[in-house]
């Protein structure tokens, strides 16, 4: 019985204890502590009353403890409220390619605790009395609910503070649920002063792109021979951050006016949407991310901002991203005057290897441009393989675009900007983005910006190539590229001004001077 309630606190604690940071001691005395008190808890109950609790008291942490083992074996972190939105809004596809890169010692570390775990409290049913003294087992269940529930530490028991976290993830699904539903009567008062004419401008949301991937910013191999060929035309900015390593974050902050420095803006005051369609623009969004998995009502900021689009279409089905340059084609020939239309690409997203039809697996050898290349095997070769063919591919759809564009009449641009960038082997032995292992790959991004001959003669831009930048400040540039104005618009936030300001930039909260590249 001693080893069971350790094995469902103390346990699962000391297995991740690496993710408490300086709190690992604090963390594990305490989780010691807790479980020493449900044991004699336990103590005072018997009988039928004692299995149940037993009972129960698996079920309720069973699940949750599997759950927060293997976040952590992932992602050396543990699981949080804020992790939850990441969870619930990724659909079956999504989900059965991360699992595709995730290691197998994982899920060796899940089974072996889960088959323990459950042995356990086995044995310590079958040595439970079976007499029942009632009175001291209700009060000692209602001393352990006392404690579990009420007392402050119980933050720092895992399975407690699970249930913890989804409280808090609920609470917030549903005030931005209510919050969204009751915008409708938001006065935004925006304009836009350029030209009277046809104006289309395209704005472009890549996915999992590292710019350190693309030879257009200096990588040895070719991943983007239709920019490079084109280098002259378009506009490469080479020092963008992203402010998280998530998309829902990035987009929320990349749509809105928040930031790290006002993290609810978005509740608060328009977005982008919202300023472009009273500005006089028809908006369109085209997403080829799927709708949510385990809860398809999950209202993500930026899905909830992108249904605010005159015309808003996702893709349920997964395609290839080649489809939203046809949907894209077709939407140029509407003969609405002024359009801005939003592209959600699939991008990069794991698993690398069916973002791209099978045309586009030109690289498929051992040349790999990383320092760590003798210490990858053979699997790890591949996967930076398939990423590399993911960026070829993105290379094409990018080119497609701003082709579709050169031929329309009137002011016409096109942005393309990464919600996030990726770890590919490049400075750890790690694929994929993680709080705990953080490294330049997953917030440094690529952001190329095109306009045609009419676009440049007409509007005024301040061009800056390597004006540091973090995304959070996006919608004041994606103002100044339609010639929007709204109250809240900021210049020195832009960065197509002279005026532009260079601030103190967070990525998840660190600073991004202080993120290195080492394992």
């Amino acid at each position: 019985m001693i080893l069971f309630v350790l094995s469902q606190t103390a346990l699962l604690f000391i297995l991740v204890s690496k993710s408490c940071n300086e709190d690992t001691v604090s963390r594990i005395t305490t989780n010691c502590i807790y479980g020493l008190i449900c044991i004699v808890l336990i103590c005072f109950m018997s009988g039928i009353v004692r299995k149940t609790f037993l009972v129960l008291y698996q079920a309720l942490c069973f699940v949750p403890n599997l759950v927060i083992l293997g976040w952590y074996r992932i992602n050396r972190s543990i699981i949080k409220s804020t992790d939850f939105w990441v969870i619930f809004d990724t659909n079956f596809n999504e989900a059965n390619g991360f699992l595709s890169i995730v290691e197998a010692s994982t899920f060796i570390w899940v089974a072996i605790y889960g088959v323990v775990s459950l042995t356990l409290c086995i044995l310590a049913i079958i040595e439970t009395s079976n007499e029942t003294h009632l009175i001291k087992s209700i009060a000692a269940v209602i001393l352990w609910l006392t404690i579990s529930l009420f007392l402050p530490f119980r933050a720092h028991v895992p399975s407690v503070d699970f249930y913890k976290s989804f409280r808090n993830y609920e609470k917030e699904r549903n005030n931005i649920a209510e919050f969204y539903a009751s915008r409708q009567g938001l006065n935004v008062e925006s304009s836009c002063y350029l030209p009277e004419g046809r104006k289309t401008f395209v704005i472009i949301i890549g996915e999992s792109a590292t710019r350190c991937h693309y030879s257009l910013y200096g990588y040895c191999r070719p991943t983007t021979p239709h920019l490079d060929a084109i280098r002259e035309d378009i506009i490469c900015y080479d020092n963008v951050i992203a402010p998280d390593i998530q998309t829902l974050s990035c987009l929320k902050q990349m749509l809105t006016f928040t930031n790290y420095e006002m993290p609810d803006m978005y509740k608060k005051e328009a977005n982008i949407i919202e300023i472009l369609r009273d500005a006089g623009y028809k908006t369109f969004w085209y997403d080829n991310q799927g709708i949510g998995g385990i809860d398809t009502y999950t209202p993500t900021s930026y899905r909830t901002i992108a249904q605010m689009c005159d015309s808003f279409h996702v893709n349920t089905q997964y395609v290839q991203d080649e489809n939203l340059v046809d949907m894209l084609e077709t939407t140029l020939e509407d003969t609405t005057s002024c359009k801005v239309i939003f592209i959600h690409l699939n991008g990069s997203h794991f698993p690398y290897k069916v973002r791209y039809p099978e045309s586009f697996a030109y690289f498929s050898n051992h040349d790999i441009c990383t320092p760590l290349a003798e210490k990858l095997n053979v699997r790890q070769t591949d996967v930076i393989n398939e990423y590399d063919n993911s960026i070829l591919y993105n290379d094409y759809i990018l080119s497609e675009c701003i082709n579709l564009l050169r031929n329309e009449s009137g002011l016409s641009a096109l942005l393309y900007v990464s919600d996030h960038g990726e770890e590919v082997y490049d400075n750890q032995l790690y694929a994929g983005r993680s709080f705990e292992r953080l490294s330049r790959s997953m917030c440094e991004i690529p952001c190329i910006f095109w306009r045609n001959r009419l676009y440049k003669e007409q509007v005024a831009l301040h061009i800056n190539p390597h004006v540091m930048y973090c995304t959070d400040d996006m919608i004041h540039s994606i103002m100044d590229i339609t010639g929007t104005t709204y109250s809240l618009k900021d210049t020195t936030r832009s960065m197509f001004r002279y005026g532009f300001e260079n601030k103190q930039i967070l990525v998840q909260g660190r600073k991004y001077e202080s993120i290195t590249n080492n394992d």
